[in-house]
């Protein structure tokens, strides 16, 4: 039987309708779960404890969970995918971790194009930190921004003392012509658009003549 340690207790009292799933430290057993959880993502009693945690949070999720420095109070969204015997199901993974447990909180995603910003802003920020050259830092930028934004076109513009730029990354979607390399003198920008630069470090230009809403 999952047994109920007392910080469960003191968090089902808390969140009684929260989909939640406690682990201890090691992350070699369930402690707790919420019957909310448990519906969620259709699963039985008998099955957690047949199962270990790297059977029911799969491979990379539990990957994700052991990289978290035990010995730290730590926060985190994660994204997370469960098949069940008849769907694919999509969660949202808030994860706390204390000196023994690690308590999971999981929200539904109901459709493959809903977004959830702070788990796909962790995963760029886990790779971010992760780059070990700083010349790869801009790729990696522009990456992530164009994924979080959805634009066509995201470039990083280095500018000297003069205003000269040149862009030094760029993601584009796919039939869009590369502006990378090109350089943008001075000379070409408005007086007033220079100083808005100063002042603006990131700008949206939007397509005129796009057919999107």
């Amino acid at each position: 039987m999952i047994q109920l340690p007392a910080v469960a207790s003191e968090y089902a009292q808390i969140q009684a309708n929260s989909r939640v799933l406690i682990l201890d430290a090691a992350i070699e057993s369930v402690l707790w779960v919420s019957e909310q959880c448990l519906h969620c993502l259709e699963l039985s009693i008998q099955t957690l404890e047949q199962q270990t945690p790297a059977d029911i949070l799969g491979d990379s999720l539990y990957q994700a969970l052991s990289e978290i420095d035990e010995h730290q109070p730590y926060h985190l969204t994660l994204e997370f995918q469960r098949q069940s015997a008849q769907q694919l199901l999509r969660f949202s993974v808030s994860v706390w971790r204390t000196t023994d447990y690690l308590i999971l909180e999981f929200e539904p995603i109901a459709l493959q194009t809903e977004q959830r910003l702070l788990a796909k802003t962790n995963q760029w920020l886990s790779h971010l930190s992760q780059v070990t050259h700083s010349e790869s830092v801009p790729r990696v930028l522009v990456d992530a921004v164009a994924e979080l934004s959805g634009f066509d076109r995201v470039c990083l513009h280095k500018f000297d003392a003069e205003m000269n730029s040149m862009v030094i990354a760029e993601h584009c979607k796919q039939g869009i012509p590369s502006l990378k390399g090109l350089s943008f003198p001075a000379s070409q920008m408005m007086c007033g658009f220079q100083q808005y630069l100063n002042q603006h470090i990131m700008i949206c230009i939007d397509d005129v003549h796009s057919h999107s809403q």
